[in-house]
């Protein structure tokens, strides 16, 4: 299937099964007040292209790899080029059940001057994917949508 993009007008040809977490995941930004092309970090570990599928525009890399050791501190030294402000109006794309997934509170607690302050709007299920097996075998997972919060 393809799954059009707003960078570049162009597409990208995905699984059956992707192409409907992307549809999902897009309800749920538009559902949830997402301006298309706006700001968004990866924080998932293992989700490459997700940001641009979702019509996002990333803040230091279109995704931050995962599950190995300095990950975090790769994060955030990527981060270290965005400007605070930026990253506190940014949505972020989390994945809590993924083995690959970065501890995004602990990053931007170190980033920012003040705690992070973001509200999970939603989640939506990805399944048949290439990822890694996790110890129980399955290589489905979950990616959470969280928002600024208004301050």
């Amino acid at each position: 299937n393809n799954v059009p993009l707003l960078a570049g007008g162009g597409s990208v040809l995905v699984t059956p099964e992707l192409a409907r977490t992307v549809v999902s995941l897009r309800t749920l930004l538009d559902a949830h007040g997402f301006r298309r092309k706006g700001s968004m970090i990866d924080f998932t570990g293992a989700s490459p292209g997700m940001v641009f599928m979702a019509n996002g525009t990333p803040l230091g890399s279109g995704w931050m790899l995962g599950g190995y050791a300095g990950s975090a501190n790769g994060a955030l030294f990527t981060l270290s080029f965005v400007e605070p402000s930026e990253i506190e109006r940014a949505w972020l794309l989390i994945s809590p059940d993924h083995t690959s997934r970065l501890d995004w509170e602990s990053i931007l607690s170190r980033r920012l001057a003040k705690p992070p302050s973001f509200e999970k709007v939603g989640e939506v299920r990805v399944t048949g994917n290439n990822y890694p097996a996790t110890p129980e075998g399955s290589r489905d997972s979950t990616i959470e949508v969280w928002r600024p919060r208004p301050r």
